[in-house]
C-alpha cells in the first residue's frame, strides 16, 4: 500500500471517529503527522494542507506554520497550483491576526504566479482590503477600481457587488457621501435586479452591509443572520465572529443597545480565541459606543482604551481614530473638557493623515481639468484666428484680380463691380460673424483666467494660512516644554482652523468643479424640516463650542422642490455663517413660512449683523469679502457666492435682512409646486 492510499484510508477512518468522540480528533492529528514523518514532498503538501486547514479555524499560528511549510515545498517544486491556494490562505490567516506586511507579502506572491482576469482581481480586492484596515484609503480604492474593471468586462455580478460596496466604505471614511450613496445605489440595484442568483455566503454580508448604510436596520440584520446561520453551518468560527460583529454594529445604530452588547461579547470572545486583532479593536470600540450610550463611562473608557492600545500596535488607523472620537465624545458628557479636546485634537490630527493624500488627489485632478480645458479654449481661439487670416488673404486676392479684370476688359467692369460688390459684401458679413464669435471666446477664456487666479488665490492664501497655523500649534505642543495649560484657547483655535480648512475645501471643490465641468440640477420634492434636522445635528458640535442654542423651527409638514445636494449645501453654509458670527451664549434659528407659491427659508441669529454699505457685496462673485467670525474664525467668501448661484438654479431668491450689532436673517425662497 503506498503513502496516498494509506492516507486516504486513515481520513476515512478518522471522518467517522470524529462522529463518535473527541478523542478522535487527536488520533487524527497523531496519524497525519505520522505519515508526514515519511511522506515525499507532493504528499507532504498534501498532509500540512490537510493539518492548516483542520487547525485554521481553532488554532490559526499552528495553521500557519503547516501552510508555510507546505508553501515551501511548492515553491521549491513548482508547484504553481498548490502554491497559489497556500499563498492566498497564509495571507488571509495574517490578516485576521493584522499582520498586514506579510499579509501583502504573500497576496503579492500570489500575484507573481502569474495570475490573470477573475484571480487578478480577487488579489486586488484582497490588498485593497489590507489599505483599507489600515487607513490608506487612496490606495484601497485604487486597486479596488482595477479589480472593478474586470468585473465589468467579465458581468461578474456577484464580485461587481462586492467591489462597490467596498467602494462604498471608502467614500464614506472620505466623508464623501455623495459618493458613497451613489456606489451604495449600484450595489443594491444589482441585488435587487439578480437577487435569484445571489447565493453566495459574501453576498450576504455584502448586502446587509449595504443595507446597514441605508439606515434598513431590519433587512440588515436579516441578512446577517443568514449570514450567520451558513458560518455556524460550516463551522467558520471567524466568519461567525465578524458576522456577530455586523450584528453588533447595526443594533448598536438601531439604538438597540442591549442586543449590541450581547452580539459585541460573543464575537470579542471568539476573535480573542483566534487572535483576529482587527475584530478585536472593532469590537473594543463598538462596547465603548455602547456603554457611553448606557452613560457606563467607565466601563466605555475601558474599551476604547484596549482598542487604543491594539490599533496603536498594529497600526489600525480607522479604528484608532474611532476610539479617539468616543473618547472625545465620552469626556465631554462627563464635564472633563481638557480630555475630551485632547483627544479631539487626536482625532482631528488622525483624520487629516487618513484623508490628506485624497484631498491633494482630488485637487489634483481639479487642476488637471482646468488646464485641460484653458488649452482647449485656446486652441479654439488661435484656430478661429486662423480661419479669419485666411479669409483675410483670400479677399486681397480677389481685389488683385479685380483690378487685372478691369484694365483687361474695361467693357465688363459694370458687371464685374456689381459681382465683386455682392461678394465683398457676403464676405464682410462672414467676418462680422466670426469676430463676434472670437470676442465671446476671449470674454470666456477671460473668466476661466478669473477662475484660475480665484481658485489659485484662496489655495495660497486661505489654505496655506490654516495648514500653517496647524503647523504651528503642533510644533508648539511637540515642544517638551509645553503644558496644555499654558495657552488653553489655542486648541479651540486649531479646531476652528480644522474646520474652517474642510469647509473651505468641501466649497472651494463644490464651487471650482461648477465653474469648469458643470453640474446638472436634479429637481425632486424635498422635505426641508428633514433637510433642516440634519444640518442642525451636523452643526451642533460648531454651537456647542460657542455654547450656542441652535434650534430647528421649521414646520414638519414643510415641502418644495428644488436639488437635494444643492439645499443641504446652502442651507448648511447659512447656518455655519449664523455661528461663526454669532458671541458665545448667543442663539441661532432656522424657521420656514409660505408666501404665494414660494416657502421662505430663514436663518436667524443674533449676532454681530452686517453694515449697510457691506450687504450688497455679500453675493457678489469673483471677490473676497470675507472676514472674521466672533471666535477669530476665517472664511474664503466663497459659501454666500454659491448659495446664491445655486438659489437661483433652483428658481428661488437669496437675500439678507441686518442690522449691525443686532444679529442677520439670511433667507432664499423655494418653489412650492415642480
Amino acid at each position: 500500500m503506498n503513502v496516498i492510499k494509506g492516507l486516504k484510508i486513515v481520513c476515512c477512518l478518522v471522518i467517522v471517529f470524529l462522529q463518535a468522540n473527541v478523542f478522535a480528533q487527536n488520533n487524527y492529528v497523531d496519524s497525519l503527522n505520522n505519515i508526514l514523518r515519511s511522506a515525499n514532498d507532493k504528499d507532504k503538501v498534501q498532509v500540512l494542507t490537510e493539518l492548516g486547514n483542520h487547525f485554521r479555524y481553532v488554532n490559526s499560528q499552528q495553521a500557519l506554520d503547516n501552510y508555510k511549510q507546505a508553501f515551501d515545498i511548492c515553491s521549491k517544486t513548482d508547484d504553481k497550483n498548490n502554491s497559489l491556494f497556500l499563498s492566498k490562505t497564509i495571507a488571509s490567516l495574517y490578516f485576521n491576526q493584522a499582520n498586514f506586511n506579510q499579509a501583502k507579502d504573500y497576496y503579492n506572491k500570489s500575484i507573481q504566479l502569474g495570475l490573470s482576469g477573475s484571480a487578478l482581481a480577487e488579489m486586488q480586492v484582497q490588498l485593497g482590503n489590507i489599505s483599507l484596515a489600515q487607513g490608506v484609503l487612496t490606495a484601497a480604492a485604487e486597486q479596488y477600481f482595477n479589480a472593478l474593471k474586470y468585473y465589468e468586462k467579465s458581468k461578474d455580478e456577484n464580485a461587481k457587488l462586492n467591489a462597490y460596496s467596498l467602494l462604498a466604505t471608502v467614500f464614506e471614511r472620505q466623508n464623501n457621501f455623495s459618493k458613497a450613496i451613489e456606489y451604495n445605489m449600484k450595489a443594491l440595484s444589482i441585488y435587487e435586479l439578480n437577487k435569484n442568483k445571489f447565493r453566495l455566503l459574501s453576498s450576504y454580508d455584502n448586502i446587509g452591509n449595504i443595507y446597514l448604510r441605508q439606515k434598513n436596520y431590519s433587512k440588515a440584520e436579516l441578512f446577517f443572520m443568514k449570514s450567520l446561520q451558513v458560518y455556524k453551518e460550516i463551522k467558520n468560527t471567524a466568519g461567525e465572529a465578524s458576522t456577530l460583529h455586523n450584528l453588533a454594529k447595526a443594533n448598536y445604530e438601531h439604538k438597540q443597545y442591549d442586543k449590541s452588547l450581547t452580539y459585541a461579547k460573543q464575537s470579542l470572545k471568539l476573535a480573542q480565541g483566534l487572535n483576529i486583532k482587527p475584530l478585536l479593536a472593532s469590537n473594543y470600540n463598538v462596547l465603548g459606543y455602547v456603554f457611553t450610550s448606557k452613560t457606563d463611562y467607565a466601563g466605555a473608557d475601558f474599551y476604547f482604551k484596549k482598542a487604543i492600545d491594539i490599533s496603536k500596535r498594529t497600526g489600525l488607523n480607522i479604528e484608532l481614530n474611532l476610539a479617539y472620537e468616543g473618547l472625545e465624545a465620552l469626556y465631554k458628557a462627563t464635564n472633563e473638557k481638557g480630555k475630551s479636546i485632547t483627544f479631539q485634537s487626536l482625532s482631528n490630527n488622525m483624520k487629516d493623515s487618513l484623508y490628506n493624500d485624497s484631498i491633494l488627489k482630488r485637487m489634483n485632478t481639479l487642476e488637471a481639468d482646468y488646464e485641460a480645458k484653458s488649452k482647449q479654449s485656446e486652441i479654439e481661439l488661435l484656430k478661429r484666428e486662423s480661419e479669419l487670416n485666411n479669409l483675410q488673404r483670400q479677399d486681397e486676392r480677389r481685389v488683385r484680380d479685380f483690378l487685372i479684370a478691369f484694365s483687361a476688359l474695361l467693357l465688363t467692369l459694370f458687371a464685374v463691380v456689381v459681382y465683386f460688390f455682392i461678394k465683398n459684401k457676403r464676405i464682410a458679413n462672414a467676418l462680422e460673424k466670426q469676430n463676434k464669435e472670437i470676442i465671446i471666446q476671449k470674454e470666456q477664456l477671460t473668466q476661466l483666467n478669473n477662475v484660475k487666479d480665484r481658485f489659485f488665490s484662496i489655495i495660497s492664501h486661505d489654505l496655506r494660512n490654516n495648514l500653517t497655523s496647524m503647523k504651528l500649534y503642533f510644533e508648539l505642543i511637540s515642544n517638551k516644554n509645553y503644558k496644555l495649560s499654558d495657552e488653553k484657547h489655542l486648541t479651540g483655535e486649531i479646531a476652528s482652523s480644522v474646520n474652517n480648512t474642510i469647509d473651505l475645501l468641501e466649497n472651494l471643490l463644490v464651487w471650482a468643479s461648477e465653474q469648469i465641468k458643470g453640474k446638472a440640477i436634479n429637481i425632486v420634492k424635498l422635505n426641508l424640516f428633514d433637510i433642516a434636522n440634519d444640518n442642525v445635528a451636523l452643526l451642533s458640535g460648531n454651537a456647542a463650542q460657542k455654547n450656542i442654542e441652535l434650534e430647528n423651527l421649521v414646520d414638519e409638514d414643510s415641502f418644495a422642490y428644488g436639488d437635494l445636494d444643492i439645499i443641504n449645501l446652502v442651507v448648511r453654509n447659512l447656518i455655519s455663517n449664523a455661528i461663526k458670527f454669532t458671541h458665545e451664549g448667543g442663539s441661532v434659528s432656522i424657521s420656514s413660512q409660505i408666501k404665494d407659491d414660494f416657502i421662505h427659508i430663514s436663518v436667524l441669529d443674533n449676532g454681530v449683523g452686517i453694515s449697510t454699505d457691506k450687504i450688497p457685496l455679500l453675493f457678489t462673485q469673483y471677490k473676497n469679502n470675507s472676514t472674521k467670525g466672533t471666535g477669530n474664525e476665517k472664511g474664503t467668501g466663497l459659501g454666500l457666492m454659491l448659495c446664491k448661484e445655486y438659489v437661483e438654479k433652483n428658481k428661488g431668491q437669496i437675500w439678507v435682512e441686518s442690522e449691525q450689532d443686532k444679529g442677520s436673517c439670511f433667507l432664499f425662497s423655494l418653489p412650492l409646486h415642480a
